[in-house]
C-alpha cells in the first residue's frame, strides 16, 4: 500500500501537478495512508469532482489498485531485508515470531473470507427494488430486480413514464443484464436495453465472449468489438459489483463498463454519510461521487449493511440538478 500510494504521489509532485500543491506533507500522507484513503485526500485537495477526474487518470488505476509505472521518479528508494543486514537476534527470533505470525494471518483470513462469503450471499439474494424518477421534470417508475437462473443470474430494470409523459407514446425501457460470478467477481454475458418495439435506433445489445476475450456491442446502429478482459461490467451489473464489493470492505472499487460503443472508466469515490427518508423510514446512507470522465456528474447514496442497497441517485450538469432517483420500496428493506 505505501509503495502504491508513493507510485500515486511522485509522478504529480515531480510535474508540479498535484492539486494540493507540492510540499513534502503529501508526500508523509502518502506514507501513512494507503492507496483508498490518498485517493481521498486527492479528491478533497480538488475543487471539484471534474478537477479529480482530470488528476485520477494522470495514473491508471487498476481494478486491483494502483499500478506502478516504471518511468516514474521516486524519491523513496526500496530497500530490502538480506541476511547482512539482520542482526544474529533477529535471526534468532524472526522463525518463531514467524509460525506465531502465520497462525494469526491465518485465524484472521479464515474469519475474513467466511464475513466475506456470507456478506456476498446476502448482496447476491434475489430482490425486487421500486424507484421514483424525476427526469428534467419529467417523471417516471422504475423496478429493479434480481434472480437466479440455475448457474446464471438476471439482472432487470424496467423504466415507465408517468403523468403527461405517458402521452410521448414511448413505451417502457427494459434493460437486462444476465451474468455469472467467475472468482467472486460478475462476468456479464448478455446485456440489452430497448423499448420492446421494432425500432432499433435507440437499442443497445452487447455481448460477452470470455473464451474469446471479446465483447461485440450494438448501438447507434453499428456494432464495435473490443478486447475483454477480467473485471469488465456492463451499464446494469457496476452498481451491482460495487455493492458486492463494499460487502468485502473495499470503498473506493473501479470499473471498465462497456456501454455499447464505447469502454469508460467508472471510479467510486467516498464522500460522506447522510441519513435519507425512505419509505417514511430513517436510513443510514454513504455519498459516493461516480468519476466516469464526464461533465455530467453522477452520485449515489449507498445503505448501510448489510444489503448496501443504492437508496438515492443524482445527475448533476454545471451544478444543476437533471435527475434523480430515489428508492420508494425495497425487498431489501424489509
Amino acid at each position: 500500500e505505501y509503495l502504491q500510494t508513493t507510485c500515486y504521489i511522485e509522478p504529480l509532485l515531480a510535474k508540479g501537478q498535484y492539486p494540493g500543491g507540492n510540499d513534502l506533507s503529501h508526500r508523509q500522507y502518502a506514507a501513512d495512508r494507503s492507496v483508498d484513503q490518498f485517493r481521498q485526500h486527492t479528491y478533497e485537495c480538488c475543487k471539484s469532482p471534474v478537477e479529480f477526474s482530470r488528476y485520477n487518470k494522470l495514473l491508471k488505476i487498476g481494478l486491483t489498485g494502483l499500478q506502478r509505472d516504471p518511468k516514474a521518479p521516486s524519491s523513496l528508494p526500496l530497500h530490502t531485508l538480506d541476511q547482512q543486514t539482520v542482526s544474529p537476534m533477529t535471526r534468532l527470533v524472526l522463525p518463531r515470531l514467524g509460525h506465531r505470525l502465520s497462525a494469526v494471518v491465518i485465524t484472521a483470513l479464515l474469519g475474513f473470507f467466511c464475513t466475506s462469503t456470507v456478506a456476498s450471499s446476502t448482496v447476491m439474494a434475489p430482490f425486487q427494488s421500486h424507484y421514483s424518477v424525476d427526469y428534467s421534470g419529467f417523471r417516471a417508475s422504475r423496478v429493479v430486480s434480481l434472480e437466479r437462473t440455475g448457474s446464471d443470474y438476471i439482472l432487470r430494470s424496467t423504466t415507465k413514464l408517468k403523468g403527461f409523459a405517458q402521452l410521448s407514446g414511448f413505451g417502457p425501457v427494459y434493460e437486462v443484464s444476465r451474468f455469472e460470478i467467475h472468482d467472486g467477481v460478475i462476468r456479464p454475458l448478455l446485456y440489452t436495453v430497448g423499448n420492446g418495439q421494432n425500432k432499433h435506433k435507440r437499442d443497445i445489445r452487447i455481448e460477452f465472449d470470455w473464451k474469446a476475450g471479446l465483447s461485440q456491442g450494438f448501438a447507434k446502429n453499428k456494432e464495435q468489438t473490443f478486447p475483454l478482459k477480467s473485471g469488465r461490467q456492463d451499464p446494469l451489473t457496476f452498481e451491482l459489483m460495487a455493492r458486492l464489493e463494499f460487502s468485502r470492505g473495499q470503498r473506493a472499487p473501479h470499473y471498465l463498463v462497456h456501454e455499447g460503443d464505447r469502454i469508460r472508466d467508472y471510479a467510486f469515490v467516498e464522500q460522506e454519510s447522510e441519513t435519507l427518508e425512505i419509505a417514511g423510514r430513517s436510513v443510514a446512507a454513504t455519498r459516493f461521487f461516480v468519476d466516469r470522465g464526464s461533465s455530467r456528474e453522477l452520485y449515489y447514496w449507498f445503505a448501510a449493511k448489510p444489503h448496501f442497497t443504492a437508496i438515492q441517485l443524482r445527475q448533476e450538469h454545471k451544478a444543476k440538478v437533471k435527475a434523480t432517483v430515489i428508492l420508494k420500496q425495497s425487498t431489501m428493506l424489509e
